[in-house]
């Protein structure tokens, strides 16, 4: 039978792996296959003339809260135009659906819920052997068992792939039962063995194009021996991507911080879900209440100086006032590299939508069912928090004026009250150009600060927007603490900074910075960065 798989990803950077473990298996039973991956941003017309031209007897849509609209939409585009097709859906988004799904939405004929890798391939076959109306009459939601074969799956990407970040599944399941996690409705967790893991990595190292391996894993050190043994085996030199893991901090322990600390400079990246710091919070959540040690765990691997650090908060959690959460946000932001504040989606088939009520949670009824209001926070509180968090993105999480929010964390000032009143400056911030955006932090950073920290704000912003931005300095960040040095002077420079780069435009200096000067290359709108003392 002839099956199209789609799904439309949330940008370009993004993959779906679901499409390639089912159409895998889907081949496998002897099924021809068709995949029509696009984006959200691609025309829908577009997108619809791509499925029309599959021309498959089954279309199957791999649907989460980002792109159930989008499919839904499409669906009925395509059965208006070719109605004898069969439309089935899959994917978290739902998985967890009623019969009255199908009466609102008559363009779709089944769900397949669940696991699908032995579960689809099944009702294409009955769809094969008996027809459309005969399966939609023995039952329209389909059910996938957890699928064992998947610790033998293998990497589902081919060895043509053309995208810089892939995703990679070592286990299926998780140890937490998160309350607004659809994790908390599976138990138990299965995982690959150690050497299976290593082995399937090095086929990535035969693409080329592939910058970053994602493990998808919802907690990869969930068995901290087996993570310190994959750990052990990337130090290799044969293994050359960077790779993304996201972990229960509060398992870490120094066996695992010995091995994490030989990685060299951005060879991994680490992700934790500290969610919130408030121990009551996390009571009704039913997640771990070792805050503190997640904490501390954070700051010591992000002390190594070596491995980037990702935290992610939920703002609308139950028992987390506006003021509350602003302590949860000052606890995290230090710990990290960036920290990203997200706000609860009340998803169907989690603890926390049944129990919603309880805690005068209200939240849209479309996808992504984001909060818009509980018993601890007003709309209003959210709306405030969304405006934090586009500052926090462009000024704090860019990494692009480290130098200058330096200058705002030694003097003590809390991050959450910092990101607060630039947002109340500028709002979010959207569709500001960025020259006027560095005007307005520039402002707002010297209203903080002393008169005689102001020249050294001003020049720390400046060698911020060198490193980062093109063009020449804005007059705004002009002062007397630059000096560019005179091109008789690089071959001194040169002699002292061995990395100094060939092709260097610009020395600069700096008086607030004793430590000496730095080398500025903007050839092909990059920016290389050498600090030596003349």
């Amino acid at each position: 039978m002839r099956v199209a798989l789609v799904t439309l990803n949330a940008s370009y950077a993004h993959t779906a792996p679901a499409l390639r473990c089912l159409g895998a298996s889907l081949i496998q039973h002897g099924h021809k296959v068709i995949s029509i991956e696009r984006t959200l941003k691609d025309k829908h017309l577009s997108v619809l003339a791509s499925l029309i031209e599959a021309d498959a007897e089954v279309y199957g849509f791999s649907t989460y809260i980002w792109n159930l609209t989008e499919h839904l939409a499409l669906a009925a585009r395509l059965k208006a135009v070719r109605p004898e097709v069969t439309i089935l859906f899959g994917g978290p988004e739902v998985s967890y659906e009623e019969e009255s799904f199908f009466k609102q939405h008559p363009c779709v004929d089944l769900i397949q819920a669940g696991e699908g890798e032995e579960a689809l391939p099944a009702l294409v076959a009955e769809l094969e052997a008996k027809g459309r109306d005969a399966v939609i009459a023995a039952g329209r939601i389909r059910r996938g068992e957890a699928y064992e074969g998947f610790l033998e799956a293998g990497v589902s990407y081919s060895s043509d792939t053309d995208r810089p970040m892939v995703y990679y599944e070592s286990s299926r399941g998780c140890p937490y039962a998160c309350s607004y996690c659809l994790s908390a409705a599976e138990t138990g967790v299965r995982a690959k063995p150690v050497s299976r893991v290593l082995q399937e990595l090095k086929v990535f190292e035969t693409m080329p194009a592939v910058k970053i391996v994602k493990f998808v894993d919802r907690t990869f050190n969930f068995d901290r021996h087996r993570a310190c043994a994959i750990w052990e085996g990337l130090l290799k030199e044969e293994y050359t991507k960077t790779y993304h893991f996201e972990i229960a901090a509060e398992w870490i322990d120094e066996d695992t911080l010995a091995v994490l600390s030989r990685f060299p400079r951005g060879k991994v990246q680490l992700e934790a879900g500290v969610q919130s710091t408030n121990p009551i919070t996390l009571a009704a959540i039913h997640r771990s209440r070792e805050v503190q040690r997640t904490l501390a765990w954070l700051k010591r691997l992000r002390d190594l100086g070596t491995i980037h650090i990702h935290a992610d908060l939920i703002a609308g959690l139950p028992h987390e006032n506006i003021e509350r959460f602003a302590v949860s946000f000052d606890e995290t932001y230090p710990v990290c590299d960036q920290l990203q504040l997200g706000f609860l989606k009340l998803l169907k088939g989690t603890p926390l939508h049944r129990e919603a009520a309880s805690f005068g949670i209200v939240a849209s009824p479309e996808p992504p069912y984001e909060v818009l209001r509980t018993d601890d926070l007003s709309f209003a509180d959210l709306l405030r928090l969304h405006r934090i968090e586009g500052v926090l993105e462009r000024f704090g999480n860019s990494g692009h004026f480290d130098y200058t929010l330096a200058s705002i964390w030694a003097k003590g000032i809390s991050p959450f009250s910092f990101f607060d009143g630039l947002a109340r400056v500028i709002g979010d911030g959207e569709g500001l150009s960025q020259l006027r955006a560095i005007e307005h932090l520039k402002t707002y950073c010297l209203s903080l600060l002393d008169a005689a920290e102001a020249e050294a704000l001003i020049g720390r912003l400046r060698l911020d927007y060198y490193i980062h931005e093109c063009g020449n300095c804005p007059s705004f960040l002009a002062g007397g603490g630059e000096g560019v040095v005179a091109p008789i002077r690089r071959s001194f420079c040169m002699g002292k900074c061995p990395e100094y780069p060939k092709n260097a435009t610009e020395v600069h200096h700096f008086a607030f910075d004793p430590e000496g000067y730095y080398v500025i290359d903007r050839k092909g709108h990059r920016v290389t960065r050498v600090l030596c003392d003349l």
